[in-house]
């Protein structure tokens, strides 16, 4: 995910997988953006803009599936996941002229993704997932937070947030890792093991420590507002109290990064892991192999 003079682009997680059963159709909002998202009889999500070509209704509300196509609540207009309409029920063929836009989906780690080309005709480059064995009753956070999505991912790439976070005083940070879809940064601490935080195309953070790992999504609702899931596995002694307490100390940063700004030049400790990952994040645009993006 990249945010750049307003415009976002990259691929976004909208839904948790297991929220998505067969033959459902949920209505999504990404970066003030209207999609119908559904899971056609074959298994595979689909997504296209949400307004009906006909009349303009929502087809996230009351729409149905009809083997892999989309089937209008309103008059029964259905579309195809390649965005052609297949059927009008009160005439004899359909409407070959009209058009939905579709959106590419991909479905890694217990989520769904999106892509959004921004303002440019990009194409959406492969997904590769972070390899935590998750499903839909691991996410047990999910909030919506008035709060720049940037902050969110950037408050665990930088060391003295983190710190704060892990209530340890960090010693030294470092880019051990990165391509065109991930970067981690490993943290060592005074008073604590290190920890290894990834960030993978698609908004998606990983933090690692020698005893749990977190697992963060950030969707841009709209400008300002943000979608979070996350999730923890924990491997220590008292695991599900660890649990509690990792979800509670991402409340707080969540409390705290809606009341902050985003800055643009940031100074002082940590300041250089952070620009390195801002400089990576801007790159996402430049994925060359992939499935064709969402076509004006």
């Amino acid at each position: 995910m990249s945010i750049r003079d307003g415009s976002v682009y990259g691929w976004l997680p909208v839904a948790v997988a297991d929220e998505l059963g067969h033959g459902a159709v949920m209505p999504i909002r990404v970066h003030s953006d209207e999609v119908v998202l559904w899971r056609g009889e074959s298994g595979e999500p689909h997504a296209l803009d949400a307004y009906c070509a006909h009349l303009g209704h929502h087809l996230g509300y009351g729409g149905r599936v009809c083997g892999e196509d989309v089937r209008c609540f309103y008059h029964g207009w259905t579309w195809s996941p390649q965005g052609t309409n297949t059927d009008v029920p009160y005439d004899r063929r359909p409407y070959k002229g009209r058009r939905l836009g579709i959106w590419s989906v991909a479905e890694r780690a217990g989520l769904i993704y999106l892509w959004h080309p921004g303002d440019a005709d990009t194409t959406a480059p492969g997904l590769p997932a972070p390899e935590l064995p998750l499903s839909g009753t691991d996410f047990v956070l999910r909030t919506d937070v008035a709060a720049d999505p940037r902050l969110i991912v950037e408050h665990l790439v930088d060391p003295v947030t983190l710190g704060a976070f892990l209530q340890a005083r960090p010693a030294r940070s470092d880019v051990t890792a990165r391509t065109d879809s991930r970067i981690v940064v490993h943290h060592e601490f005074a008073e604590r093991a290190p920890v290894d935080v990834e960030v993978h195309a698609g908004a998606t953070v990983v933090v690692m420590t020698d005893a749990w790992s977190l697992m963060i999504a950030v969707c841009p609702v709209s400008a300002g507002n943000s979608r979070v899931w996350a999730a923890v596995e924990a491997t220590c002694a008292g695991a599900d109290q660890r649990k509690r307490q990792v979800h509670a100390a991402v409340d707080r940063g969540l409390e705290l990064a809606a009341r902050m700004v985003y800055v643009p030049v940031p100074q002082g400790e940590g300041a250089d892991i952070v620009d390195t990952y801002r400089q990576w994040a801007g790159a996402e645009r430049a994925s060359p192999a992939g499935v064709s993006a969402r076509p004006t």
